[in-house]
């Protein structure tokens, strides 16, 4: 990775590495990046009409996405496309990649006639990384579902867009996988042996594991864990896998000549970055060589393996077969050469009937509505019974300004009518 670095580098000086899809994404990475720039390589490169993703070969898989892109629509966070999503119900429900819309706020669907509409999350799917939408249509044209855990492998398929062509086509890699990892305890830390096999050199600290938590820098020479020497990186991956999360491990660190004691509580994979990334994900230095990839790409019950290359936004759209119907919903972009779709079977276990569940969604919606009228009526009669007080209580300030004004008018005559009499009395006196 050393030479990418510096190609890196090379192209930020020349302003080659920004997406045209997601401008100023804040998620970017030293990874993003690498992937950035393979995938700029690609798009300079003239394609030639025997490869799959030449447009000559996708005009003859268009037939495949014609009914399936009617089901895709664009998920917008803010401004920005962040994913695909798949129509599931007639009546507004989308289902789409949870990790890369990260909450419900400033969601927005791209229909397929490009009218943008606000979103609203109704559920998360954790463990395959599906969220639930709704939006308020009653239009739509859901996905057609076909058996997708039992396809063989080399069975064609094609991923559908929101256009007439596919984004790209490809086949089967491996059977049903199943990427779950048991749960091991995670230090988060990225390291280097040291040549003499004295201990671990800190390169890298995950971001939100204990071992940031625990105020482990890069740089920090790991000596050992729990009074065990560490020399090489698989001593200090047996040592920590051997416990579980939420178990404190003690690292004896050398940190600026000077060595301490860190007390490190330990996380899962889930801790730190976000998503399950099994070692041989960790180890995969190619796994961006031929773009972006996920940041959650494993983790997964049950997936379908393919060979598609995908862009991480271009998750969340139907994965369709021969036929034309959706045998999954792609969920993630895993390295240069697979990607993984959450089969249709997992899928409609998970959602149910439709029908009925849009008929569930829509009366907790009018049920909300309800509730909120109440509310804005009961807000209302409590403006209005202000509104009377206050009312009264002008009325009552004006009675007693006017009860003052006649106080103080009284009280001018009192105080006036004593130096006329005085005056009377000095005209009627005679002079002597």
């Amino acid at each position: 990775m050393v030479i990418s670095l510096g190609v890196t580098a090379s192209l930020f000086g020349q302003g080659q590495l920004i997406d045209d899809e997601r401008p100023g994404d804040a998620r970017s990475s030293f990874e993003d990046s690498i992937g950035r720039y393979f995938e700029s390589i690609d798009r300079r490169r003239p394609k030639t009409r025997y490869e799959k993703m030449h447009r000559s070969t996708l005009l003859e898989f268009a037939p495949l996405v014609e009914e399936s892109r009617r089901s895709t629509v664009k998920i917008y966070k803010g401004d920005e496309v962040r994913v695909l999503g798949t129509v599931v119900a007639q009546e507004g429900l989308i289902i789409t990649k949870a990790s890369d819309i990260e909450n419900d706020q400033e969601l927005g669907v791209e229909l397929p006639n490009k009218e943008i509409v606000p979103a609203e999350l109704i559920e998360v799917n954790e463990e395959n990384d599906l969220a639930l939408l709704w939006v308020h249509q009653f239009d739509l044209t859901p996905i057609t579902w076909a058996p997708g855990s039992e396809l063989p492998i080399g069975s064609l398929l094609a991923s559908s867009g929101t256009v007439s062509l596919p984004l790209t086509i490809g086949t089967v890699s491996l059977g049903l996988r199943n990427l779950l990892e048991s749960k091991k305890g995670f230090l988060g830390v990225q390291m280097e042996a040291a040549k003499d096999g004295s201990g671990l050199y800190v390169v890298d600290v995950v971001k939100g594991s204990g071992a940031e938590g625990a105020g482990m820098r890069t740089g920090d020479f790991i000596q050992a864990i729990d009074g065990q020497a560490m020399r090489t990186t698989y001593d200090l991956i047996n040592a920590v896998s051997e416990s579980e999360p939420g178990d404190v491990v003690i690292l004896q660190v050398v940190r600026e000549e000077e060595t301490i004691m860190v007390e490190v509580t330990l996380g899962d994979k889930d801790s730190g970055m976000g998503f399950q990334m099994p070692m041989h994900e960790q180890l995969d230095k190619t796994a961006m060589m031929g773009g972006r990839v996920s940041r959650k790409r494993s983790g997964y019950p049950a997936a379908i393996q393919h060979d598609m290359l995908l862009k991480p936004n271009q998750c969340g759209g139907p994965l369709v077969n021969i036929d034309g119907h959706a045998v999954g919903v792609n969920i993630a972009r895993a390295s240069r050469v697979k990607s993984y779709a959450i089969p249709s079977e997992v899928i409609q276990d998970w959602l149910g009937d439709p029908k009925e569940l849009a008929v569930k969604v829509l009366e907790t919606r009018v049920k909300n509505a309800e509730s909120a009228r109440l509310t804005a009526e009961e807000a209302l009669e409590e403006a209005k019974a202000l509104e009377l007080d206050v009312q009264d209580a002008l009325a009552d300030l004006e009675a007693q300004r006017a009860a003052a004004i006649l106080e103080a008018e009284s009280a001018i005559e009192l105080s006036v009518e004593p130096e006329e009499d005085s005056a009377t009395e000095a005209e009627e006196t005679p002079q002597q």
